[in-house]
């Protein structure tokens, strides 16, 4: 009996010794838990010029860097094929319908040259344009068309989207300009929208119903991303579009 005594004595001790212990590790394990979900992968900025700040800054770019600190997705990842996280219904991807490229040849034509200044078009289409053909037959060109208000002015657009290699390929996002439907051509009052995504690679967002370019720095290593809005028509030297602010991709910075 004496023994048995002994021995529930020893297991009360014991068990009082080990809680505090099992407590702390738990308490630690939470820490890290809060720690790590309270990190911050991606941080807003303002835009660049100060006379561009607006009220987005405090909505859609306050939305996007809790969307980016949700992911927490490097750089590169947000180049190719970014998902939204599961549950956002801030943000919108668009939904693109084929085109035949066959019939919009000239359109084509157009994107591929938006990348370069007006005065240095002459001639390149020509050099270029076997490729294409060449890619045409091997089944790799794809063009895409969406609608939608892309300069906020309540006016859709017809927006398209060209590529001939996939983003996993190439690290490049699709080609994007805006389209005359009755010419099948690009619409070159839009063209800072084809000029932002060929310096940068871009992707357009629906953010509560309005439409946002996200642009993602050419350089994806530096881990910049840029969120445009108001794609409106050239006047004189007017951009027609402007940024309204940027992230940065913080791990691994000071």
């Amino acid at each position: 009996m004496p023994n048995k005594f002994i021995l529930i004595v020893i297991f009360l001790v014991l068990t009082f010794l080990v809680q505090p212990v099992y407590a702390e590790e738990k308490k630690d394990v939470k820490e890290k838990k809060t720690t790590a979900k309270s990190a911050k992968c991606w941080k807003r900025m303002p835009p660049l010029e100060k006379a561009l700040m607006s009220p987005e800054y405090g909505t859609v770019c306050k939305a996007f860097e809790e969307v980016l600190n949700t992911t927490c997705e490097p750089p590169e990842k947000l180049m190719c094929n970014w998902t939204l996280p599961k549950g956002e219904k801030r943000f919108k991807k668009l939904e693109w319908q084929p085109l035949d490229p066959k019939e919009y040849w000239g359109l084509i034509e157009d994107m591929v040259l938006s990348g370069w200044n007006e005065k240095y078009r002459a001639g390149k289409w020509e050099k270029l344009e076997p490729e294409y053909k060449q890619d045409l037959l091997e089944g790799r060109l794809k063009l895409s068309v969406t609608t939608v208000d892309i300069d906020q002015d309540g006016k859709p657009e017809q927006v398209v989207l060209f590529n001939t290699r996939s983003c996993a390929e190439t690290g490049w996002k699709d080609l994007i300009d805006v389209m005359k439907p009755d010419t099948k051509r690009v619409d070159w009052r839009y063209r800072w929208v084809g000029r932002v995504n060929a310096d940068q690679g871009a992707e357009i967002m629906l953010y509560n119903d309005k439409a946002y370019m996200f642009g993602m720095d050419t350089y994806a290593t530096q881990g910049i991303v840029m969120v445009y809005k108001g794609f409106s028509l050239f006047e004189g030297t007017e951009f027609g579009s402007r940024g309204i602010c940027r992230f940065y991709y913080m791990k691994g910075r000071q």
